[in-house]
C-alpha cells in the first residue's frame, strides 16, 4: 500500500537548498585524493570528508556552492 501524497501535502514541504560540492578533493594533510564523505550538512552548504589512507586520517570541511 503507498500512500499518495495530496496537492496540499507536496506545498506544505520545505524546500531543500541544493548544493555542489567538488567530485574530487585533496587531502589538506597529505595531498591524496582518496577521501570519503562521512556527512553531509544541507543547511550551512558544508561536506564533512576523511582521508582513505591509514597514516593520516584527517577530518576535514569542504564548502560548497549554491545552485
Amino acid at each position: 500500500m503507498s500512500k499518495k501524497k495530496t496537492k496540499a501535502q507536496i506545498q506544505e514541504e520545505p524546500k531543500q537548498k541544493k548544493w555542489s560540492f567538488p567530485t574530487v578533493s585533496r587531502c589538506p594533510r597529505c595531498g591524496t585524493t582518496e577521501t570519503i564523505c562521512r556527512r553531509t550538512d544541507n543547511k550551512l552548504g558544508r561536506q564533512y570528508r576523511i582521508c582513505k589512507r591509514a597514516v593520516c586520517r584527517k577530518t576535514y570541511t569542504v564548502f560548497g556552492e549554491k545552485v
